[in-house]
């Protein structure tokens, strides 16, 4: 780096009514952001005093967010693009009573309805179906008209009042009228209506597909019942739910709970003969929300190392400057400046902002590269005011241990005349 010219008092006179200025402008006072800035836009500081005062301590640094980890997660909420899976029970159905021109004609609404979706590959290995005259109500079924299929049973009942629907089409019937309900508020963003519409029901877990009890379990962590939610996504856990469906359980959990109640789930997994745990597909994941709980003082236990190596390999690799710039803070918050100071490097070289800079200004302050920090903070002063303060205030500082008052000369008594 270059050395800085010498700067006159007259100038840091003028860089600290700046600053107070700047800063003055986008805060009313508080502590320093703690939130990465948007591109473009200062972030809020508290203006420093312009005028004489005792010695401060030194400007501390604003330790960023961690990325959320929904941005790199599932998101948390139903698959399907429209907020609602594909319902197989009318093409099982057909299945089962082996009339392929129905199968092919379903398959071919499903797919136009959910690109991507394929058959189940035990689509012809269901039990035998129930009463052949049904077929009307499937197709009713099929065709997500239920209230016609709804009317049509009850004219049916009056008339045979002994007549109950098969155990099959009375299951899937329940379960595709809670699933509307369900997606319906969760299209509309009405989450605790959807939590009094499950509470009111009496739902069982199994009348829900995983879908339905990821939204479930959402919609309890939107409206602040945490022990539902948890118990929700426990449930999946401790259900048949296949591999696929328990790691993005996880990470939807983790999206939507604080990270102190997704290791209960996390402590629910499995593991196999050599310890493995079955999460460890998605370990990059769950430490990264690890490390953000740290950072954000909701977890007190540091990272053990061997996670934390795990994440470090995936950030060295990682073209996002965030990852290597989590590694940093975590350092810098653990008081490893050295180890801090190389992983803001990183981040820096990898197109990091100006929050990225100011970790690193604050990382060479504490290894005492007080020149080096004072290039850096004013590199980056426009950007992000912080920088700017930081500079400032080891400004500042230099020029006040560097100042000595001259001596007054001494005055010869006169002599008297």
């Amino acid at each position: 780096m270059s050395a800085l010219r010498p700067i006159s008092h007259a100038l840091a006179g003028a860089l600290l009514m700046t600053v107070s200025a700047a800063a003055f402008a986008q805060t009313k006072g508080g502590g320093f952001i703690i939130d990465m800035p948007a591109a473009g836009t200062p972030a809020p500081a508290p203006a420093p005093d312009a005028a004489p005062r005792a010695e401060q301590p030194a400007v501390q640094p604003s330790i960023p967010k961690a990325e959320e980890p929904s941005s790199r997660m599932l998101r948390a909420q139903p698959l399907a693009g429209d907020g609602e899976g594909p319902d197989e029970s009318a093409l099982r159905y057909y299945a089962q009573l082996g009339q392929m021109e129905r199968v092919n004609t379903e398959i071919e609404r499903l797919v136009r309805l959910y690109p991507g979706w394929t058959p189940p590959i035990d689509l012809f290995n269901g039990a035998p179906p129930g009463d052949p005259s049904e077929d009307a109500y499937w197709e009713l079924f099929a065709a997500d008209r239920i209230d016609e299929l709804r009317a049509a049973m009850n004219a049916r009942k009056k008339e045979e009042p002994n007549w109950q629907p098969s155990k099959d089409l009375a299951t899937k019937m329940r379960r595709k009228e809670l699933r509307i309900r369900i997606m319906d508020f969760w299209k509309k963003g009405k989450w605790q209506d959807l939590v009094d519409y499950v509470k009111a029901d009496n739902y069982n877990a199994d009348d829900a597909d995983v879908e339905m009890l990821w939204t479930i379990a959402e919609a309890f962590a939107k409206t602040k019942q945490t022990n539902d939610a948890v118990s929700v996504y426990l449930s999946i856990l401790k259900s048949g739910a296949d591999q696929p469906a328990r790691l993005a359980t996880i990470q939807k959990a983790m999206a939507n709970l604080r990270m102190a109640d997704v290791e209960k789930l996390i402590a629910a997994g499995r593991y196999d003969a050599t310890g493995r745990s079955e999460f460890a597909p998605i370990m990059v994941d769950i430490v990264r929300a690890r490390i953000s709980a740290y950072l954000h003082d909701e977890r007190s236990e540091k990272i053990p190392d061997p996670e934390l190596e795990v994440f470090k390999a995936y950030a060295k690799e990682e073209k996002d400057p965030n990852q290597p710039g989590l590694v940093a803070w975590y350092y810098y918050k653990t008081k490893s400046f050295r180890d801090a100071l190389d992983w803001f490097k990183i981040a820096l070289e990898r197109g990091g902002d100006a929050m990225i800079a100011h970790g690193l200004a604050h990382s060479l302050r504490e290894l005492d590269m007080r020149r080096e920090t004072e290039e850096v903070a004013y590199a980056w002063r426009e950007p992000l005011v912080n920088n700017l303060i930081l500079f400032i205030d080891i400004l500042e500082r230099d020029l006040r241990s560097n100042f000595r008052p001259s001596s007054s000369p001494s005055v010869s008594p006169a002599t008297p005349r």
